[in-house]
């Protein structure tokens, strides 16, 4: 019996000339991978009435889900709406809800020269179909089940607020599942990783590289796939790369931290704010981070953190022990149970032959056990991407020595992975 899978359309010339970014059907891939669901095709498609026609009507003949992403705007140009009704020979009419909606945001928010008839043909959807509640936007979205198409927004705020009831009619389907696994195995790369893991005839492996480690899937083979293989080789993985397996470093942390009543404070150079604007991200951060600085010049680290003018004299800003001088500061200044600070070389210029541009180094200060440990790192990947993988590092170092071997730290430091890059217990304060 054939697969019944899930295809995907995106509409909108304004992605297929690249003035923005596709980032939708990244979001609905993750989404029903996750799920087990096969994903038979994407396809990015310009507001032309025939390429969408030509499109829709193949993919409607496959039999397979359809979902639909774009073109349900006020604009002669958005188009999804009428096309759907001409495929299904009625007419378009208001969605309730959303007409409501449009209405009352019109009239709070109306600007000159905008019509409010205009406006409402985002309340639109055709007849015979069901509208799918925007709880962020004013176009619904549409579940036309005649031609097994669900039709969503292309703003990805709004497409995520409308999910819910998508995947509440994707349940409803006759599609075909396979048995999914995802680890995120950090600090190893592609070729590493896929040396080290199991085979097996029932399960599919696949290997995606992430800033500083892979994302790992195993998938069974067909639909009646054998669990048993797919959870050994789950297994054998998660047995292998104890320490490594993360879906998430900085909340792991996070929960380790809430859970002991810890407090973290940062210290940053080459990334410039990253680790502090990537944990603020997380709600209710205020708990537990104290606050950060950011050091960029060599006065600006001895005169917030104290840093010796004679360790960057004789060291380098770039250096094992400006690093862990940063991290001591930071806890002195934030006042926090922990604090972890980065120097480095982003470039693209800067480095020499001892210290090449992608080095840095990062430390890790405990006031409970006054040490510091610290950690040469070398990603020569471009600014950003080296930025963030600095930042990563410094997530799974936390995970790693709080989480994992909070009890035994010098288990840590001789962790059979350690070779990827060695927290050192650098020094203990004076």
């Amino acid at each position: 019996m054939p697969e019944r899978g899930i295809r995907i359309c995106i509409i909108g010339t304004e992605v297929t000339n690249g003035f923005i970014q596709d980032t939708n059907t990244k979001f609905f891939a993750e989404e029903l991978y996750s799920r087990g669901l096969i994903l038979k095709e994407c396809r990015v498609i310009p507001d032309d009435p025939e390429i969408i026609f030509d499109t829709w009507n193949e993919y409607i003949r496959s039999g397979d889900l359809i979902i639909n992403s774009g073109g349900l705007g006020p604009t002669d140009d958005d188009l999804t709406v009428d096309l759907i009704s001409q495929l299904l020979g009625v007419e378009p009419v208001y969605d309730e809800e959303a007409e409501k909606r449009v209405k009352w945001f019109f009239k709070k928010r109306a600007r000159s020269g905008v019509s409010l008839e205009l406006a409402l043909r985002q309340a639109r959807i055709p007849a015979m179909t069901i509208g799918l509640k925007n709880t962020v936007g004013l176009a619904p979205g549409i579940w036309a089940p005649r031609i097994n198409m669900i039709a969503l927004p292309g703003f990805p705020v709004e497409i995520k607020s409308i999910w819910p009831e998508a995947l509440k009619i994707i349940e409803t389907q006759d599609l075909t599942r396979r048995s999914t696994r995802i680890l995120p195995v950090w600090a190893m790369g592609e070729s590493q990783l896929f040396s080290q893991i199991p085979r097996s005839n029932d399960v599919e492996i696949g290997v995606h590289a992430l800033p500083i480690g892979c994302r790992l899937f195993l998938r069974a083979k067909n639909e009646d796939g054998n669990l048993t293989e797919l959870d050994r080789i789950e297994n054998e993985i998660r047995l292998h790369f104890t320490s490594l397996i993360s879906h998430d470093p900085l909340r792991d942390i996070i929960e380790k931290l809430l859970a002991d009543a810890k407090t973290l404070s940062t210290a940053e150079s080459c990334t410039g704010g990253l680790i502090g604007k990537l944990i603020t991200d997380i709600p209710g951060s205020s708990a537990w981070y104290q606050g950060g600085a950011i050091t960029y010049s060599n006065s600006s680290k001895s005169q917030l953190l104290n840093v010796k003018e004679e360790t960057i004299q004789r060291f380098g800003a770039v250096s094992h022990a400006t690093a862990a001088e940063m991290a001591i500061g930071a806890l002195a200044a934030f006042n926090s149970d922990i604090a972890v600070s980065t120097t480095g070389i982003a470039g693209p210029d800067g480095g020499s032959d001892e210290k090449p541009v992608g080095t840095a180094f990062a430390a890790i200060a405990d006031k409970n056990s006054q040490k510091v440990y610290t950690a040469k790192l070398y990603y020569p990947f471009g600014r950003e991407r080296f930025r963030l993988a600095v930042a990563h590092s410094l997530f799974l170092g936390l995970f790693q020595r709080f989480t994992l071997f909070d009890k035994n730290p010098q288990d840590w430091q001789t962790d059979r992975f350690g070779k990827n890059f060695v927290w050192d217990d650098f020094s203990t304060f004076q």
